[in-house]
């Protein structure tokens, strides 16, 4: 969910789950245009914009919190992606 914030007359704030931005708005006749900056995270070891109590894989980088097997252990931290291959042969 995007939650969108006016701080003062024209300074805006927006966040989207864990990630923060900040800038400015202009309010004109039917529309706002909006200029947002991602914003430096406190808690974010990894510094991907993502706060470590929601980040799926806190101490690397990885801002797009990709998850392909859905284990939640982020791609770039999980060595498996919940796939596993075994191969049994015989040799005659």
């Amino acid at each position: 969910m995007l939650r969108l914030s006016l701080v003062t007359s024209r300074r805006l704030v927006a966040s989207v789950g864990a990630l923060v931005f900040a800038g400015t708005a202009a309010f004109g006749p039917g529309a706002v245009h909006a200029t947002l900056t991602p914003q430096v995270v406190s808690g974010d070891a990894d510094h991907d914009l993502v706060r470590d109590n929601v980040d799926n894989c806190p101490t690397v980088y990885n801002p797009t919190q990709g998850d392909r097997d859905l284990d939640g252990i982020g791609d770039a931290c999980d060595s498996t992606d919940g796939w596993s291959l075994s191969f049994a042969a015989t040799c005659s």
